[in-house]
């Protein structure tokens, strides 16, 4: 007997390994959106950054709000709610759009002056409410 095609066997073994595959990628590739979300408030907090370094280094103090240093009142992306300085501090809201596992949560940076530093070296600490993994690397230390 010559049989050309598939058996039962053939089939179940093909829906086995695909199953398998599946049960890796989609975790995998979840995660990876989730990082690249929280990677947009990155883009978005470059020239808040700069903005209240350069306001350190005129005025020896840290901007109240985000009108004082020289930003929109309005920052906002696809996945980041808003923006928000508070003396200093930026405050990073991820927003409805997001994925369920940082949507809600909050991301600050605090600036940081060292004694005896150049006036206007700022260097920032990152705190958070998103989970470690998903954080960017400046942010996991």
């Amino acid at each position: 007997m010559d049989n050309k095609g598939f058996v039962f066997f053939d089939l179940m073994l093909t829906v086995s390994v695909i199953g398998i595959l599946a049960a890796v990628a989609i975790p995998a590739y979840s995660d990876y959106m989730t990082k690249s979300q929280v990677a947009e408030s990155s883009l978005l907090v470059v020239t808040v950054k700069k903005a209240i370094g350069d306001y350190y280094a005129y005025h020896g103090r840290f901007p109240a709000n985000n009108q004082a240093a020289g930003v929109a009142e309005q920052i906002m992306g696809h996945y980041v709610s808003r923006v928000e300085v508070n003396n200093g501090v930026i405050e990073v809201s991820f927003g409805e759009r997001s994925h369920a596992k940082i949507a809600g949560h909050t991301l600050r940076l605090q600036p940081v002056v060292k004694e005896n530093a150049w006036v206007g070296i700022v260097n920032w600490s990152c705190s958070s409410t998103v989970e470690k993994k998903y954080l960017p690397k400046f942010c996991r230390k």
